[in-house]
């Protein structure tokens, strides 16, 4: 199955999804005017900033310059100044018609031998009284039949026809590729890293690409229920444009075209769903979005430089581009007694290197407004406890780094947010940056006994409960753990090196998944004894569809079971349908997925919808309709790919907490609609939404795995930490389930494996990968929650139950052992599971077609006993 650059064009590039104003997507700055000093404006182009230009002068297209030589400005020769557009109306040839125009455009740019523009991508609007300017470069080269220069956003990439070279800002390394026979919009971009770019640009995937390697572009630019019409000619660089109006969901692309070359000079985006994203910092208006396709050209003589790329000396060439950075390496006093320094305690007594002798050491340098140290501190605190018993030898003390205009009330605060009771120390004289070469945070240092730099960390992950242990045992022991913590960072980059020189894969294109067979033949499980215990009586379910089991204790379970899009029909224990709630939603709603909370008020709240929709549905207890969210006032572009409901923050309130494809990111909202915020930084088209149990304030962390394959965790206010990335392995989703009794969690992340399987990856809270399980090749025909957690009778813990795109059920306990497998025959469309009040049998629930199946599982020692 491939997803080619295409169809991201209909979604991205003509404005379905936007991007306003976000990091990565250009700085806004203000617009100078008349009544200010000439205020500089950002320039993505080389990273810095340019003048406006004097009272008069003409704007002109940004140079192309950068650090790598990337393009010498005088490839392209200087054009006309660029204009304001003008719509001054002039007669069109009647025989001319907007699809028409388009066709001829089209063709153009299919038949050029070469192409060439200084195009560049612009957005404006006000905001409270200020003039905003978003600018970043859309500037294409190409020659027939493979080489290619593309400036993009943040992105420089160059094909001379033979080797593929490329960078990216903020990101290690340049890229060095073979170059494809010919250049195709599948192979356009070779690299995953550059291609997330491309699509999270504020005006999406450029255009010219599209016309000129789209075999069929018209159709990826208007679709046919929504056809194209004339607007009023206009001009544009001092060239006769027709302007060419198509409508789409968003708003309406305006293309003004060429009359003699047909070759297209601007394009003015949709603002429909822009304003929508804009107007949540405040009332926009004059908003405007275009590209000017400055100095365009067909057929034109390409300089030789055009294709070239000078690789800096001793730039590191990849085969990847990776997103994240690179391990950072210790400080080069590993292994060395510390130099002096003086923190201060919180009564202001001075601490040095010879007041901490004769204990080791564990110092975490962290700050008030760093969001990663607020996620680290607690895990630093629960590993103090562990080590209570050493206190006598070992010494876990947090270290502030923050300026004197941070006020000790301030730590003191935070610290009791957190529920830290370790002393503190402050380093006023910043001594850690100064002599012990702590440059980032958080940050972790590890003394010996003597005062010798044993380890130190300088980029602390989730995992550290796990991956820190072991140096410290070893120090308890008596041991010097300097060289272990070296190689350990050594290993980490070599990791990290190899990973940059595999070879990649193609962006947009996924392994090809078998579909699964239309039934699976019935097969016994080994070790237990399969009957049915109840079935759902004839005409009870039209269309069974995914099971939710609400425990209560000791008391009796209830199943709800989807029936279509249309209700929720509720059973007991026994089989019995206690009551049919009907939603009530208006036809032709799709409903695939349920979800259910209790807040503190012991009210229980139910969320459905359907993945890839726009709207998720809140009933109450009653299954009365509460909300449809977001309402339209809130409605963006971007859809809804996973809907938890959660109590976040520990407050004892419910919320909403959504995942989006495109650029919407993560978003929280309040029970009754009351939008909470978000993050879009760092989220870039999410999938799959899982969270984890509460801390000690009743604080949860939400755990959001994207399109990019890796899980990112945000805290209660949505702040990222370090993505988990696992080495070669694409996460596409996580499901968390409760793996004992008292709530603990664990996640279970899955990708492909190479015989197409589904690979199931358990993950503990820090991220750590513990073990692995492949379930059968192929994909569900139906939508289902193939994932869930379920009691066993004479099983501690609680089990995973997983359904295969074949109909096979699996059970697999908390450490990956197979507990059993077995088939019953049907397309599955739901599963789920309970133990009986009387805790004496173990229930497996099936949902295919019209039937809901309760099956008796039994150990077969237990059966052969009876």
């Amino acid at each position: 199955m491939k997803l080619p650059l295409k169809i991201l064009v209909l979604m991205i590039g003509l404005g379905m999804i936007s991007c306003a104003g976000l990091p990565g997507c250009g700085r806004a700055v203000p617009e100078p005017n008349s009544q200010q000093p000439a205020a500089t404006v950002a320039n993505n182009t080389t990273g810095g900033t340019v003048q406006p230009p004097a009272q008069g002068a003409s704007s002109t297209a940004p140079p192309i310059t950068d650090s790598v030589n990337f393009v010498p400005k005088s490839v392209v020769p200087a054009g006309t100044p660029v204009a304001a557009p003008t719509t001054a109306p002039i007669p069109l040839a009647a025989a001319d018609s907007a699809v028409g125009i388009l066709q001829r455009m089209a063709q153009a740019y299919r038949v050029a031998e070469t192409y060439a523009d200084q195009a560049y991508v612009r957005q404006k609007f006000v905001r409270n009284g200020q003039e905003f300017t978003l600018e970043q470069p859309l500037q294409v080269a190409f020659a027939r039949p493979n080489k290619l220069r593309l400036e993009c956003y943040t992105l420089k990439l160059v094909n001379d026809g033979q080797t593929v070279r490329g960078a990216v800002e903020n990101t290690e390394g340049v890229l060095e590729l073979p170059a494809p026979g010919q250049l195709t919009l599948d192979n356009l971009v070779l690299d995953a890293t550059m291609q997330n770019i491309i699509n999270q640009g504020f005006a999406g995937t450029p255009l010219q690409p599209l016309l000129l390697l789209g075999d069929d572009a018209l159709s990826m630019i208007y679709q046919p229920s929504l056809q194209p019409r004339l607007a009023v000619e206009g001009r544009h660089e001092n060239r006769l444009c027709h302007r060419v109006e198509i409508p789409s969901p968003a708003g309406v692309l305006t293309l003004w075209i060429d009359q003699e070359s047909y070759i297209l000079r601007r394009a003015d985006y949709p603002l429909d769903g822009l304003r929508g994203e804009l107007e949540k910092g405040g009332p926009v208006s004059d908003l405007q979005m275009f590209a000017d396709f400055s100095q365009a050209q067909f057929n034109s003589r390409l300089a030789p430089e055009a294709f070239q790329f000078a690789v800096p000396p001793g730039a590191l060439l990849v085969k990847r581009l990776i997103s994240f950075p690179p391990p950072l390496s210790p400080t080069p006093l590993l292994g060395k007694p510390v130099p002096n320094f003086e923190f201060v305690a919180r009564n202001g007594d001075k601490i040095t290197p010879q007041t901490m002798r004769g204990k080791i050491q564990v110092l975490l340098f962290w700050g008030v407004d760093n969001p990663a140290s607020r996620q680290i501190l607690p895990l630093f605190a629960e590993l103090a406890q562990r080590y209570g018993e050493m206190s006598a030898q070992l010494a876990f003390t947090p270290v502030n780094v923050d300026d004197a205009q941070v006020t000790n009330e301030t730590i003191a605060n935070t610290l009791s947010q957190l529920n830290i009771t370790l002393p503190t120390l402050r380093d006023p004289q910043l001594d850690a940056k100064k002599s012990l070469g702590v440059d980032v945070i958080p940050s972790l240092l590890v003394l010996d006994a003597a005062g010798n730099i044993e380890h130190h960390w300088p980029e602390l992950l989730l995992n550290m409960a796990s991956t820190l242990p072991p140096f410290l045992d070893a120090l308890l022991a008596g041991k010097s753990t300097a060289a272990a913590s070296f190689e350990d960072f050594q290993l980490r980059l070599a990791e990290y090196r190899r990973y940059q020189q595999m070879p990649p894969q193609a962006p947009g294109t996924v392994a090809e998944i078998p579909l699964a067979p239309a039934a699976t033949q019935a097969s016994a499980p080994s070790k237990h004894r399969l009957e049915p215990l109840w079935k759902s009586s004839a005409g009870q379910l039209a269309q069974g569809g995914n099971i939710l089991v609400i425990e209560a204790g000791a008391g009796d379970p209830q199943v709800l079971v989807l029936d279509g899009s249309q209700a929720v029909c509720q059973f007991d224990s026994a089989g019995k349908l206690i009551q049919r709630h009907e939603l009530g939603l208006p036809p032709q709603t799709p409903v695939t997925t349920l979800r259910t909370a209790v807040g503190a008020n012991g009210q229980r709240s139910y969320l459905l919808f359907h993945p890839f929709e726009k709207h998720v549905h809140l009933f109450n207890e009653q299954w009365q309709k509460t909300l449809s969210y977001p309402q339209p006032q809130q409605q963006g572009q971007d859809q809804i790919t996973d809907a938890q409901l959660i109590d976040l923050d520990g407050d004892g309130e419910l919320e909403i907490a959504l995942s989006y494809t495109g650029l919407t990111g993560v978003r929280l909202a309040k029970l009754d609609g009351t939008d909470l915020g978000g993050n879009r930084k760092d989220i870039q088209f999410g999938l799959r939404l899982a969270y984890s149990e509460p801390d000690a304030q009743r604080q949860r962390l939400l755990f959001c795995s994207t399109a990019q394959g890796n899980i990112v965790p945000l805290d209660f206010q949505l702040r990222a930490a370090t993505p988990w990335t696992i080495p070669d392995v694409r996460l596409f989703g996580i499901v968390g389930g409760d793996v004992q009794p008292l709530g603990v969690r664990q996640y279970l992340g899955y990708t492909l494996a190479a015989s197409s399987a589904t690979r199931l990856l358990a993950l503990d809270k820090t991220g750590k990968p513990l073990w692995s399980y492949d379930l059968p090749a192929g994909v569900h025909q139906v939508p289902i929650d193939f994932l869930c957690t379920t009691p066993l009778v004479g099983q501690a813990n609680r089990a995973w139950l997983m359904a295969g795109a074949d109909g096979s059920i699996h059970l697999v306990d908390a450490a990956g052992t197979l507990i059993d497998k077995f088939a019953t025959g049907q397309v599955l469309s739901g599963i789920g599971g309970y133990v009986t009040a009387d805790g004496r049998q173990s229930v497996i629930l099936t949902s295919s077609g019209q039937e809901l199946t309760a099956w008796k599982l039994t150990p077969l020692e237990s059966a052969s006993q009876k």
